[in-house]
């Protein structure tokens, strides 16, 4: 009898509240208040949250937007009545002061710098309560919350990005919408968008060649090989005034750290070829593109190097119109040898060696030989190019005939077993080109016959070769 009386005067004690409800449906960010008698523990006040529903104690998401307070206390009541037998449940809304976020910079489509706020209001549902700009990319946002900035968004890609990481928003955020500052720089040569192209103020090297789609692309040359080559040449370079600023195009952190400003000129330079021909005593003459730096020497190499028969100690290089000579002749010995960088079209031709000897008489395999460039040549050196000694021969009786400054031959006779066996260095004479090295049997020859036979085979070769 106590507990009903107790229900009863509880009633009458709503009564002035229930008589005010209101019959409209709610709102996100409506404030309500459930009642459960004789439960003051399951009582409490709760806010329709963003995704329009309610929750509470004893009670999960109940749909609440756009319905009315008599249809939600059904709900609640079905909730509830799971865990205490016939709850009696009231549902009324309670004032509240409405809440806003604050917007500056930009005009709003209704209303005057604010928004009402409502729970889990998104930046996508801020911008369409907005009016954009033609270009919103150079529009930038900045959250405020009691005076300290928290966040900073482009508003374009804040508009395409399907997840957006702006946010929550409370209550009296302050969102300013300012223009992005800009500056203008030109780009020329070796990017694929050429021309002034408008950056934000601090845009660095690197994001601004991006902005102008990247350097070209490398033509891949004679052999793909070149690429990583030419990509390292390539060059940066930024044109400040009277200043002249260069960078590796690979070295990303410096391109980073150089902040652009407004009138840079920007271009990429390098990664080149350079055409040019290698003909002559080469095994692989022909027209050839190496990367901007090449050098005569890696000509040579490119055409698998000389021949036989070549000489590199008057190498060739004809360039427009002009001609240089050029000792190369320290690459047989592995040593470094003079350096010449090429330019387009450029020639190289490599003579045929000219410089021989002969080895006459009893040798095994007489002849006419080429002189090495790599090393001086003896007479013991000459006599193993024609196979040694025949069995006619005598070390003892050997002749070189040279021609003199007269035009005519001498004989310079010399026991070479003197070298052989007491190392005797002037009984091994050295061979100049043009010198004749004569194997006389032990009977030996006169040298006027001598020079008869040996003028004679020198006249024939030189008719045979013209």
């Amino acid at each position: 009898m106590k507990a009903v009386l107790v229900w009863i005067l509880a009633v009458f004690a709503l009564l002035p509240i229930l008589a005010q409800t209101p019959s409209t449906s709610l709102r996100v960010g409506d404030k309500v208040r459930v009642a459960v008698l004789q439960y003051p523990e399951l009582s409490g006040e709760y806010v329709v949250a963003g995704d329009g529903t309610v929750s509470g104690v004893g009670f999960s998401r109940i749909k609440a937007e756009g319905r009315t307070l008599a249809a939600i206390q059904v709900d609640i009541t079905r909730e509830i009545a799971r865990m205490i037998k016939d709850p009696v449940v009231y549902l009324y809304p309670v004032a509240q002061e409405p809440e806003f976020i604050f917007v500056a910079g930009i005009t709003l489509k209704e209303g005057a710098g604010r928004l009402r706020f409502e729970q889990g209001i998104d930046i996508r549902r801020i911008l369409s309560a907005v009016s954009l700009p033609e270009r919103p990319e150079r529009v930038e946002g900045l959250v405020y919350r009691k005076g300290e900035l928290i966040h900073r968004f482009n508003v374009r890609t804040a508009l395409l990005e399907e997840r957006t990481s702006i946010g929550p928003f409370a209550a009296d955020d302050v969102i300013v919408f300012t223009p992005i500052q800009t500056i203008k720089v030109w780009f020329s040569q070796g990017v694929n968008k050429q021309g002034e192209t408008e950056l934000e103020v601090g845009t660095n090297l690197a994001q601004g060649l991006a902005a102008a789609q990247g350097a070209r692309a490398i033509p891949a040359g004679s052999e793909p090989a070149f690429a990583p080559i030419l990509e390292k040449q390539q060059k940066v370079v930024v044109r400040r005034g009277d200043q002249t600023f260069e960078f590796r195009l690979l070295d990303q952190g410096a391109l980073g750290e150089f902040k652009l400003e407004s009138g840079d000129t920007v271009s990429v330079t390098g990664g080149k070829l350079v055409s040019f021909t290698v003909d002559g005593q080469v095994n692989l003459p022909g027209n050839f593109a190496l990367p901007e730096g090449v050098d005569i020497s890696d000509a040579i190499v490119q055409a698998k190097g000389p021949s036989g028969d070549a000489t590199l100690r008057r190498v060739f290089l004809y360039r427009k119109g002009e001609i240089q000579n050029i000792d190369l002749s320290a690459l047989r010995k592995g040593e470094e040898a003079p350096s010449v960088l090429l330019e387009d079209g450029d020639l190289v031709v490599v003579p045929r060696n000219e410089r021989a000897f002969f080895v006459m008489g009893e040798a095994r395999q007489p002849g006419r030989f080429l002189m090495p460039e790599d090393r001086e040549l003896t007479a013991v050196d000459a006599l193993a190019f024609a196979g040694g000694l025949g069995a006619n021969g005598s070390f003892r009786r050997m002749s070189v005939l040279r021609t003199g400054p007269d035009g005519k031959l001498k004989e310079i006779q010399f026991n070479l077993d003197e070298f052989l066996k007491d190392a005797k260095v002037e009984s091994n004479p050295v061979i100049l080109p043009g010198d004749v090295l004569f194997v006389q049997s032990p009977k030996g020859i006169n040298t006027a016959a001598l020079i008869q036979i040996v003028s004679t085979t020198l006249l024939f070769d030189s008719i045979l070769r013209r």
